[in-house]
């Protein structure tokens, strides 16, 4: 009876330690898996002020951790050699991994690339088709 009740008070404590350290570690896991957001709102800000080098560097911090709205942004800038380099080949791999995660603006600038032949070869009928996937 005496190993029960030391036993059950052992996991009382246990439980309480493991609560309050998921309580303080939970705002450090939270800011790691949400960082990609503020570098791609700071990115945003940086490019409406025309600030396009700062914009880069948030947004590729932001973009390689997956958010489709910075790869966008990325590709516009690629696309628009703002900052960096105009390179339609750079531009169409980040509108690219945009429009996988279902970026409708980054399908866009793909359908513009291919009826216009930029970087991929001219295939007018694939644009009209992404401009449909788009509108429905």
């Amino acid at each position: 009876m005496e190993n029960i009740r030391l036993l059950k008070k052992k996991l009382r404590r246990l439980i309480i330690i493991l609560l309050l350290c998921f309580i303080i570690f939970l705002p450090i896991i939270s800011y790691g898996q949400n960082s990609h957001e503020e570098d791609f709102l700071n990115g945003l800000a940086y490019y409406n002020s025309n600030d396009f080098e700062q914009s880069y560097n948030h947004f590729i911090k932001s973009g390689e951790k997956g958010n489709n709205d910075a790869q966008y942004y990325l590709g516009l800038l690629y696309y628009q050699g703002n900052y960096v380099t105009k390179n339609f080949k750079e531009a169409y791999k980040w509108f690219k991994k945009s429009a996988d995660n279902n970026n409708d603006n980054s399908k866009l600038f793909i359908a513009i690339m291919n009826y216009k032949g930029e970087y991929v070869q001219k295939n007018i009928k694939e644009a009209y088709m992404i401009i449909e996937d788009i509108a429905n």
